[in-house]
């Protein structure tokens, strides 16, 4: 079945799908889908890099299409002829007990939860873009150095909470510090996120440098003219991490801690 971008689109929201091929320069399609369909196989005609985009496959020209395609097709074949299907992970729905504050969609509580995903798989090098749904993420594993792309669709969002209520006293929560975040991911991005609502952000890309961490954006102001959206950038140095993440604490200590803070 061929489909431009937008029909592509719709047809993966009613419909599931095996194996996706895209031509030459669909990176905003590569993303829509990817947020869409997280776990399936996509091939795509260009020079990006597969590792840096989840792609299954890259292939340079036309010429390489078919054989790739031909390979990822037998090998679906034979995975249902074995009986063998994806694997699927189970996400449990949330339920009455979780507080009502933790699933409002604010950046404070979207990106705690993309922190507290950074940390529980040890990845770093952070590099974040809000994209029309979610975020995607593109990390190194702190154990082999490879990349990661994740993809973090706004409606998982409260699965990956109640997810995170569900795991609570099974395992130890990862604070995997580095020198510019000595608490964690889920520290700093919720800290930054508290600021990221009180700025009125409307759109963010956190980028993780050697020594600072890059935010960008547009926010909402309100002028004669009405409500309108402006640019700001801002970097964040170890002192600034550290102010920020003081006046984060200092914050929830006037605060009931929430259900998440006893994981």
């Amino acid at each position: 079945m061929r489909l431009n971008d937008d029909a592509a689109i719709e047809w993966l929201e009613a419909n599931s799908c095996d194996l996706c091929v895209l031509d030459r320069g669909r990176i905003e399609a590569l993303m829509r889908i990817r947020l869409r369909c997280p776990d399936m196989p996509i091939v795509m005609v260009g020079e990006l890099q597969p590792e840096h985009a989840g792609l299954a496959a890259a292939v340079p020209d036309d010429r390489e299409l078919v054989e790739t395609v031909a390979r990822h097709t037998t090998q679906l074949l034979n995975r249902v002829a074995e009986g063998h299907s994806a694997e699927l992970i189970a996400l449990p729905v949330p339920g009455p007990e979780i507080p009502s504050q933790l699933l409002q969609p604010t950046y404070q509580n979207r990106l705690r939860v993309i922190g507290r995903q950074m940390d529980l798989h040890r990845l770093a090098s952070l590099h974040l873009v809000e994209v029309p749904g979610g975020f995607v993420v593109r990390a190194l594993s702190r154990a082999s150095g490879d990349p990661r792309t994740l993809v973090f669709p706004d409606r998982d969002f409260p699965r990956l909470v109640a997810q995170a209520i569900a795991s609570r006293g099974q395992r130890r929560r990862m604070r995997l510090g580095t020198p510019l975040l000595p608490t964690g991911y889920e520290d700093f991005l919720r800290a930054l996120g508290r600021r990221l609502d009180l700025l009125h952000a409307a759109s963010v890309t956190i980028t993780e440098l050697d020594d600072a961490i890059q935010v960008e954006g547009t926010k909402e102001i309100a002028d004669a003219d009405g409500k309108r959206r402006v640019p700001f950038r801002e970097l964040l140095a170890v002192e600034d991490i550290g102010v920020l993440l003081g006046e984060a604490f200092r914050h929830r200590s006037f605060n009931a801690p929430t259900e998440l803070d006893g994981s």
